[in-house]
């Protein structure tokens, strides 16, 4: 089990994450690989059950463009004590 209390979790910037400087000065991903993914990664505790988390930072389309993150939750496999 993680070091998460119950029902919460952290993130931290994917450091693994390939970023270039563009034209606008503006960081974006090195290529379509990078892309995909997440800007940020961490675990989280959730009734008592361990997840990664990753996050991705995006720009709504009906919101004029506002930011907000998406999030992905995967389950980490059950350690078995012998």
């Amino acid at each position: 089990m993680s070091q998460n209390k119950n029902n919460s979790g952290v993130l931290f910037r994917n450091s693994k994450k390939k970023m270039i400087p563009a034209d606008d000065g503006k960081k974006v991903p090195a290529d379509a690989k990078e892309a995909n993914k997440p800007d940020y990664t961490g675990d989280a505790t959730v009734n008592g059950v361990d997840y990664w988390m990753a996050a991705w930072i995006k720009e709504s389309q009906k919101q004029n463009g506002a930011k907000y993150f998406s999030f992905a939750f995967t389950p980490k496999p059950v350690e078995v004590e012998p």
